[in-house]
């Protein structure tokens, strides 16, 4: 036997790794005894560690190695898995557009709602507006309310249906020599009654202590709105004697064409709620009305659904109702809004 050191030379391999190696790939064979003596004698004393060491540290790499693949031939998911997922995706898009839509009806519906609101308050100001004028500087004898009016139908008599009123502030006479083309400045109580004027207005100018019209020949117009309070006016002509106004004189704003004194026909045609100025057309002030009801509060706080001619003159406030009818869109249910107030008139 020669020395350690021509041992390990002629032992290029003396553990035998490449057996070992063969081994742990699956083949049975085994390292030969005489190579690992000679490797251990290469070695020196701590050859038997050395070969433990290395031994578990190969089969740690092998282990992990056959762990990785394991690990990527399980990755992904199976059909079944997809299938529950997307299952379980589509349930969940379904009730998230289900909810959109119920919020997206309640806001409409609560839009349509707000809406009908609106529409009967302008209503109602519009009417209340109307009710308060009515009688007022007008002939003494004339009715707030006109003949015919009734449970679904209401007409006012009123100086001027457009409610444009400019008290005169200061006394003033237009001569015997007035021609229609002369102008005549009339002095009023605030600028902002001036406002409610435009040059070729037609115009009447009313007393209220007596109901009556100092001139009512011929039409009048305004010709300019000179200053902060001057109202022109012309059309006065053919007189018989001066005409003398008086402080508390009312210039009143009328339609072309007006009748003496001026009329307001409020009414329900089909579901829209109208409103006739003088002898000009319907102009509509709401819609979506389902219902429109006048009831009349006489002195002595009866009430009557059509007054008769002798009642007119006794009717101090009408009860006005107001019903809207809105769709609900999402259950297609109809929803009912009302209104109702009491108007005063203004002459009693």
């Amino acid at each position: 036997m020669g020395s350690r050191s021509e041992l390990c030379r002629h032992h290029p391999d003396p553990a035998g790794w490449g057996s070992l190696f063969s081994n742990l790939d699956g083949d049975r064979r085994y390292p030969d005894h005489g190579h690992i003596q000679n490797h251990r004698q290469c070695s020196g004393p701590s050859g038997k560690h050395h070969d433990t060491h290395q031994l578990q540290g190969i089969q740690s790499m092998r282990a992990a190695g056959r762990r990785q693949t394991d690990s990527n031939h399980r990755a992904g998911f199976t059909l079944l898995e997809l299938l529950i997922g997307i299952a379980i995706t589509g349930i969940a898009l379904a009730a998230i557009y289900s909810l959109y839509l119920t919020m997206q009806n309640t806001t409409s519906d609560q839009a349509r709602i707000v809406d009908s609101q609106q529409n009967l308050r302008v209503a109602m100001d519009f009417i209340s507006r109307d009710l308060s004028m009515a009688g007022a500087i007008i002939y003494r004898n004339t009715p707030g309310i006109a003949a015919g009016s009734d449970a679904s139908t209401l007409t006012i008599n009123t100086a001027s249906s457009s409610g444009a009123f400019a008290l005169i502030s200061s006394s003033l006479e237009v001569p015997k020599s007035a021609t229609t083309t002369s102008n005549q400045a009339f002095t009023v109580e605030v600028p902002a009654m001036v406002d409610r004027f435009k040059v070729g207005d037609s115009v009447r100018i009313y007393r209220p202590q007596s109901g009556s019209q100092p001139y009512s020949a011929l039409p009048l117009t305004v010709q300019s709105l000179s200053g902060i309070r001057t109202i022109t006016i012309a059309g006065f002509g053919s007189l018989a004697e001066p005409i003398q106004y008086n402080a508390g004189d009312v210039i009143v704003r009328i339609g072309a064409g007006a009748p003496d004194p001026s009329s307001i026909t409020w009414t329900l045609n089909g579901t829209d709620l109208t409103r006739q100025a003088d002898n000009g057309g319907q102009q509509v002030v709401a819609d979506n009305i389902s219902q429109l009801q006048f009831d009349y509060i006489l002195s002595d706080g009866t009430e009557v659904a059509a007054p008769s001619a002798s009642q007119l003159a006794d009717i101090s406030a009408v009860r006005v109702t107001l019903v809207s009818t809105t769709a609900k869109q999402a259950s297609q249910q109809n929803r009912q809004r009302s209104l109702s107030d009491v108007v005063h008139l203004r002459n009693h």
